[in-house]
């Protein structure tokens, strides 16, 4: 969770690692690997901390966009907006298959929000993500002893909106069309065209769906 990327976060991977609730056996790491493993975990946290102390609050977007493409391997499609002060997850501890952040076509991310893209993250085309908002795809395990980290991915779908301050935790997905109320916090999947808000998220409504152009 943001405020806890200390080097001791990135450091060897720990005994064990679930993915998409599959718990997985991390690497091995040999003493000669050792100092490798601790070289990328140091560049990991200097690219974090340029990532969302610098660039995020640097005022032009398209300079903003241009790191987030090409340093920290967003897709960012056209017309979409990510303004100041995000926080961005950037890396996954050197687990393969996973997606990364994808934003979507005309799809607004708002100020001071936190992408967390090492479960991997999608937010579809013409999304409003306001002020604030958590998106997270990596969490702990309660129920095990060992205490496992969970990685889970997030998708957002097409035509969505979520209010400020709203959290949406690992593997969930929010049809097409859905809101979410600000404040609420989304601990399992919203149907399309639906309106979920309290703590955790319920269904209060619904949303007619957009019309055809």
């Amino acid at each position: 969770m943001p405020g806890s990327d200390d080097l001791a976060s990135d450091g060897p991977p720990r005994d064990r690692v679930v993915t998409g609730g599959v718990p997985m056996p991390a690497p091995a790491i040999s003493p000669a690997g050792l100092g490798s493993s601790r070289g990328k975990a140091f560049g990991l946290q200097i690219t974090r901390y340029v990532t969302n102390n610098i660039v995020s609050r640097v005022p032009l977007s398209v300079l903003r966009h241009a790191w987030y493409r090409a340093v920290v391997g967003m897709t960012i499609a056209r017309g979409a907006s990510l303004q100041r002060d995000l926080y961005v997850y950037v890396g996954a501890r050197g687990h393969s298959g996973l997606r990364g952040i994808a934003i979507g076509a005309r799809s607004v991310v708002g100020r001071a929000c936190c992408l967390d893209g090492r479960g991997g993250l999608t937010i579809g085309a013409n999304v409003v993500v306001s002020p604030g908002v958590w998106l997270l795809t990596d969490g702990h395990d309660a129920d095990d002893p060992d205490f496992p980290e969970v990685l889970a991915p997030v998708e957002i779908q097409d035509d969505v909106w979520l209010g400020s301050r709203a959290t949406v935790l690992p593997g969930v997905t929010i049809g097409t069309g859905a809101a979410v109320a600000p404040g609420a916090v989304v601990s399992k999947d919203v149907p399309p065209y639906a309106i979920v808000s309290g703590v955790p998220a319920r269904p209060v409504g619904t949303r007619a769906p957009r019309r055809p152009a």
